[in-house]
């Protein structure tokens, strides 16, 4: 009884350190964070009418991608990685006489082909607008690194894209790390915005 009556204390302690305007700031930032589309347009003009920390050009002006988005797009990788892209571009540059073995081949082209369509199908779904064109944008950067290395009696096996596939496939690890760091620099700035509109609720009712 004795260490109930003590922890109910300690609790108690606790609690009467968060100030009314704490309690506040965290009631109305859960609101707007449920309720952002909605509170858009207030969040851009405050942005125009206080002074922030961060640039916050374009943050607010568009949709951002998910850390859900940026994870299926990393599961349709594993797709990839988990195929023989080396192997196949190797069984291919050396020729396959054997019958059996070009059936195989055949069969696992087809795997990887399905595959990348299956994942630039999640880009289109997953990717906002200026992550998309982030993404081709890099892959062309890829592509044009990667013939500037091609000699005309090149053997090399390239996929539909012009280039290997397990040099694509690393390529699309790197540029998803790439748009995943960005996502989280924008939420920080984007809870900035919240934390901001919280604090001027709470001002407005005399709590500081």
């Amino acid at each position: 009884m004795r260490y109930l009556i003590v922890f109910l204390c300690l609790l108690s302690i606790a609690g009467c350190g968060e100030s009314q305007y704490e309690r506040c700031l965290k009631v109305e930032k859960a609101k707007i964070i449920k309720n952002w589309e909605d509170i858009y347009e207030i969040a851009q003009r405050l942005v125009l009418d206080f002074s922030f920390p961060l640039d916050f050009d374009g943050v607010l002006d568009r949709e951002i991608t998910t850390q859900q988005d940026i994870q299926n797009l990393r599961d349709g990788l594993e797709v990839l990685a988990d195929l023989p892209l080396a192997e196949i571009s190797k069984m291919i540059e050396q020729g396959i006489e054997d019958p059996g073995l070009e059936e195989v081949l055949e069969a696992d082209l087809l795997k990887v082909e399905l595959a990348w369509g299956r994942y630039f199908d999640l880009v289109d779904e997953s990717l906002e607008g200026e992550d998309s064109d982030f993404l081709q944008e890099r892959i062309d950067d890829v592509i044009i690194s990667y013939e500037k290395t091609m000699t005309s009696d090149s053997q090399n096996y390239v996929n539909y894209f012009g280039l290997p596939d397990e040099m694509l496939l690393a390529a699309q690890y790197e540029i998803i790390n790439e748009i995943e760091k960005s996502t989280e620099e924008d939420m920080k700035k984007i809870d900035l915005v919240q934390n901001e509109i919280s604090a001027n609720i709470c001002n407005s009712r005399g709590l500081y």
